[in-house]
Protein backbone atom coordinates (compact mmCIF):
# COMPACT_ATOMS: atom_id res chain seq x y z
CA UNK A 1 0.00 0.00 0.00
CA UNK A 2 2.97 2.35 0.60
CA UNK A 3 1.54 4.29 3.54
CA UNK A 4 4.37 6.09 5.34
CA UNK A 5 2.43 7.62 8.23
CA UNK A 6 -1.12 8.06 9.48
CA UNK A 7 -2.67 10.48 11.98
CA UNK A 8 -6.21 11.29 13.07
CA UNK A 9 -6.88 15.01 12.41
CA UNK A 10 -10.15 14.89 14.36
CA UNK A 11 -12.78 12.27 15.22
CA UNK A 12 -13.72 11.69 11.55
CA UNK A 13 -10.73 12.73 9.39
CA UNK A 14 -7.74 10.46 8.94
CA UNK A 15 -4.63 11.83 7.18
CA UNK A 16 -2.39 9.26 5.50
CA UNK A 17 0.88 10.08 3.75
CA UNK A 18 2.09 7.70 1.04
CA UNK A 19 5.69 7.23 -0.07
CA UNK A 20 5.20 7.80 -3.84
CA UNK A 21 3.01 10.13 -5.90
CA UNK A 22 1.48 7.20 -7.81
CA UNK A 23 0.11 5.79 -4.54
CA UNK A 24 -2.06 8.88 -3.98
CA UNK A 25 -5.14 7.26 -5.50
CA UNK A 26 -8.69 6.14 -4.82
CA UNK A 27 -7.38 2.55 -4.74
CA UNK A 28 -5.13 3.43 -1.78
CA UNK A 29 -8.07 5.07 -0.01
CA UNK A 30 -10.05 1.86 -0.59
CA UNK A 31 -7.22 -0.22 0.89
CA UNK A 32 -7.01 2.04 3.96
CA UNK A 33 -10.77 1.82 4.46
CA UNK A 34 -10.59 -1.99 4.24
CA UNK A 35 -7.93 -1.97 6.98
CA UNK A 36 -10.22 0.18 9.16
CA UNK A 37 -13.33 -2.03 8.75
CA UNK A 38 -12.49 -4.42 11.63
CA UNK A 39 -12.57 -1.39 13.97
CA UNK A 40 -16.26 -0.73 13.22
CA UNK A 41 -18.50 1.29 10.93
CA UNK A 42 -16.45 3.40 8.50
CA UNK A 43 -19.34 5.53 7.25
CA UNK A 44 -18.16 8.38 9.48
CA UNK A 45 -14.52 8.17 8.33
CA UNK A 46 -12.98 10.45 5.72
CA UNK A 47 -9.53 9.42 4.49
CA UNK A 48 -7.32 12.31 3.39
CA UNK A 49 -4.39 11.09 1.31
CA UNK A 50 -1.23 13.06 0.55
CA UNK A 51 2.03 12.17 -1.19
CA UNK A 52 5.22 12.36 0.84
CA UNK A 53 7.22 12.61 -2.40
CA UNK A 54 5.39 15.68 -3.75
CA UNK A 55 7.53 18.28 -5.55
CA UNK A 56 4.78 20.49 -7.00
CA UNK A 57 1.57 21.98 -5.68
CA UNK A 58 -0.49 19.59 -7.79
CA UNK A 59 1.36 16.57 -6.40
CA UNK A 60 0.91 17.96 -2.87
CA UNK A 61 -2.86 18.21 -3.25
CA UNK A 62 -4.77 16.10 -0.75
CA UNK A 63 -7.14 13.47 -2.13
CA UNK A 64 -10.13 13.00 0.21
CA UNK A 65 -13.04 10.60 0.33
CA UNK A 66 -15.49 9.14 2.78
CA UNK A 67 -14.83 5.40 3.12
CA UNK A 68 -18.32 4.39 1.98
CA UNK A 69 -19.39 7.25 -0.30
CA UNK A 70 -18.41 8.64 -3.68
CA UNK A 71 -15.67 11.28 -3.89
CA UNK A 72 -17.00 14.63 -2.69
CA UNK A 73 -19.96 13.13 -0.77
CA UNK A 74 -20.26 13.36 3.00
CA UNK A 75 -22.73 11.85 5.44
CA UNK A 76 -25.49 13.99 6.90
CA UNK A 77 -24.04 16.50 9.39
CA UNK A 78 -20.47 15.62 8.36
CA UNK A 79 -18.63 18.80 7.49
CA UNK A 80 -16.16 18.98 4.64
CA UNK A 81 -12.79 19.75 6.18
CA UNK A 82 -10.15 21.52 4.09
CA UNK A 83 -6.87 19.70 4.61
CA UNK A 84 -4.84 21.15 1.72
CA UNK A 85 -2.13 23.59 2.74
CA UNK A 86 -2.75 25.64 -0.41
CA UNK A 87 -6.31 26.46 -1.43
CA UNK A 88 -7.21 24.76 -4.76
CA UNK A 89 -8.44 28.12 -6.13
CA UNK A 90 -5.01 29.65 -5.51
CA UNK A 91 -3.33 26.71 -7.25
CA UNK A 92 -5.70 27.09 -10.22
CA UNK A 93 -4.95 30.82 -10.45
CA UNK A 94 -1.23 30.07 -10.31
CA UNK A 95 -1.58 27.56 -13.19
CA UNK A 96 -3.53 30.15 -15.21
CA UNK A 97 -0.87 32.79 -14.54
CA UNK A 98 1.89 30.38 -15.62
CA UNK A 99 0.03 29.50 -18.82
CA UNK A 100 -0.46 33.19 -19.63
CA UNK A 101 3.24 33.94 -19.00
CA UNK A 102 4.31 31.03 -21.21
CA UNK A 103 1.98 32.21 -24.00
CA UNK A 104 3.40 35.75 -23.74
CA UNK A 105 6.95 34.39 -23.91
CA UNK A 106 6.08 32.30 -26.99
CA UNK A 107 4.55 35.38 -28.71
CA UNK A 108 7.65 37.43 -27.87
CA UNK A 109 9.97 34.77 -29.35
CA UNK A 110 7.79 34.55 -32.46
CA UNK A 111 7.92 38.34 -32.89
CA UNK A 112 11.71 38.37 -32.45
CA UNK A 113 12.09 35.59 -35.03
CA UNK A 114 9.83 37.45 -37.48
CA UNK A 115 11.91 40.60 -37.03
CA UNK A 116 15.13 38.62 -37.67
CA UNK A 117 13.68 37.07 -40.85
CA UNK A 118 12.45 40.46 -42.05
CA UNK A 119 15.82 42.07 -41.35
CA UNK A 120 17.74 39.24 -43.05
CA UNK A 121 15.51 39.32 -46.15
CA UNK A 122 15.39 43.11 -46.57
CA UNK A 123 18.11 44.44 -48.90
CA UNK A 124 20.37 47.20 -47.60
CA UNK A 125 19.98 50.54 -49.40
Amino acid sequence: MGVRSVVWIDHENLLAIVTRNEQRSQATIDAICMQLEPLGDTLGVVVNLQSGAARTGDELEVLSRNCQLAPGDRTMLQRARVVDAIDPAIRAQHRANDAWAQAQQARRKEAEESARVLEASTPVM
